[in-house]
């Protein structure tokens, strides 16, 4: 999902490009909502989102305050998490922040297991409300929902066969 697909709580329009990224200028409060139709999703399989982006290595800060995280069924519970977009206190805290080929960092935001249910919106959030302290300096790409990867034991029979049920699974979709 790109970020003119998400929504942004005290958008600044001066650093809004609807085609590619959204570059946060001063603010105090953070809001990042991405939204998905559950129809879209493969049954029986969790899925992980995460937050795709980018400091200006210049200048940034207010991101050593924790933001909250949530992937859920909008109207239904839904698990938060505290996680850190800067990369120096997210590595500090055992966190999984990627840099990315591209040079982009990802951040997990956290899980969810699609069954056969009815379709629904399943909703994505990053949030930092209560601090008060202002943030700038970076740059939104999108959100990624994608399945998870299972741990898998190489050196079992039975991991093999897990192995082979999921290498067929992604190929089946792909047809």
């Amino acid at each position: 999902m790109c970020s003119s697909d998400l929504s942004f709580t005290f958008l600044d329009t001066d650093y809004w490009n609807p085609n590619t990224s959204y570059r946060l200028g001063h603010v105090v409060w953070l809001e990042i909502k991405g939204k998905v139709s559950t129809y879209k999703l493969s049954p029986n399989t969790t899925y992980t989102a995460y937050l795709s982006f980018a400091f200006s290595w210049d200048f940034y800060y207010g991101f050593h305050v924790p933001v909250e995280t949530s992937v859920g069924i909008i109207g239904e519970d839904r698990i938060n998490k505290l996680v850190y977009l800067d990369p120096r206190i997210a590595k500090s805290e055992c966190q999984y922040l990627k840099r990315r080929e591209d040079a982009l960092f990802e951040i997990e935001l956290g899980d969810y297991f699609h069954n056969d249910g009815e379709a629904r919106d399943l909703e994505m959030t990053v949030r930092e409300v209560k601090s008060g302290k202002p943030k700038c300096g970076i740059t939104i790409y999108g959100m990624d929902l994608r399945p998870k990867r299972e741990s898998i034991n190489l050196y079992s029979k039975s991991s093999h066969q897990a192995h082979s049920y999921s290498e067929r699974k992604i190929k089946r979709r792909e047809r």
